[in-house]
């Protein structure tokens, strides 16, 4: 058989097949892109937080307290300038301090939070994302 006898086979059959699988890895590869697009911009960037509940003492601003697991006990410090607050009622946001705590370091209030960890420089830190007051 000389050069010239080699014939290639385009069939119809062989035409679609190769159709179908260009459609199918196009089809492949945007649903990668897309998946991949996601997780960079929404997946990856998501917290989830972990729930503390104590008593609170404010500072005298309000704008922070100290946690502790009983009353009159010392605690781990937190700030919590605009975390949204709940009294059992509507959400408060913004830059309000929670008026349930007050900010009367004599006055302690049971409370439970969810709270971040914020990795930044130079040190980590916990954020207070949202403070609900409860019944003491």
């Amino acid at each position: 058989m000389s050069v010239a006898e080699v014939t290639h086979d385009s069939s119809p059959r062989s035409t679609r097949a190769g159709q179908v699988a260009i459609v199918l890895t196009t089809v492949l590869a945007i649903v990668l892109v897309v998946l991949i697009g996601w997780w960079v911009l929404v997946g990856r960037h998501q917290a989830v937080p972990f729930t503390v509940e104590g008593w609170a003492t404010p500072s005298n601003d309000g704008t922070a307290i100290s946690l502790s697991s009983e009353p009159g006990g010392t605690g781990e410090g937190y700030i919590i300038a605009g975390a949204a607050w709940s009294e059992g009622g509507p959400w408060h946001e913004g830059s309000d301090v929670p008026t349930c705590i007050g900010n009367d370091p004599n006055v302690i209030t049971r409370i439970r939070m969810g709270v971040i960890h914020v990795q930044t420089d130079p040190s980590p830190a916990n954020t207070v994302v949202w403070i609900e007051c409860l019944p003491a």
